[in-house]
């Protein structure tokens, strides 16, 4: 499309019918390595007039490549606690965008996302990896937290997987697929 709005010399909207709107939503990313790091960009996006923040992971922004030794009882409650004081610094004036990078398996996805649900997110965001359709849907089928999904996908056809399936509810793909 960029190609033909280069050629046309026209913004690629003309070529999508024009126009729809003068402005969009964005939201900002207020991420941390620890929770108290997190919840003070939280407020720092805040104050500068975002009414979205996302990148709130429920694990931070621990490696992969650490050893972990946590209980599941504690990994799960203290994430959900996390969602929480992010909530309570920031009030309901701002939509949470949870990310959990695909870090979770279908069963703690589920439990984990019931556990938030009283924090009112905007969605959750990779809860696990979307290239199992049928687990994301498992998971979709199994919460009241909307699930954004689609920057690692690699074609039209594995979106509309998730779509047939109504696993997805914020459609993200990556813009130069």
């Amino acid at each position: 499309m960029g190609i033909a709005g280069k050629f046309y010399d026209t913004p690629v909207y003309n070529l999508l019918g024009g126009r729809c709107r003068d402005k969009a939503r964005i939201y900002a990313h207020a991420g941390g390595k620890t929770t108290e790091e997190t919840i003070a960009n939280l407020k720092k996006m805040k104050a500068q007039g975002f009414t979205a923040i996302g990148h709130l992971t429920p694990c931070l922004d621990e490696s992969r490549g650490d050893p972990y030794f946590i209980t599941h009882a504690k990994e799960i409650g203290e994430a959900i606690e996390r969602i929480g004081a992010y909530r309570e610094a920031v009030g309901n004036d701002v939509d949470l965008c949870i990310e959990v990078h695909r870090r979770m398996k279908p069963h703690d996805a589920i439990v984990f996302a019931q556990g938030i649900a009283p924090y009112l997110p905007y969605f959750i965001e990779d809860p696990i990896e979307a290239d199992n359709f049928d687990s994301m849907a498992q998971v979709a089928d199994k919460i009241n937290v909307p699930i954004a999904t689609g920057e690692r996908l690699n074609n039209q056809q594995e979106f509309a997987m998730l779509i047939k399936r109504n696993v997805v509810s914020y459609v993200r793909p990556d813009v130069c697929m």
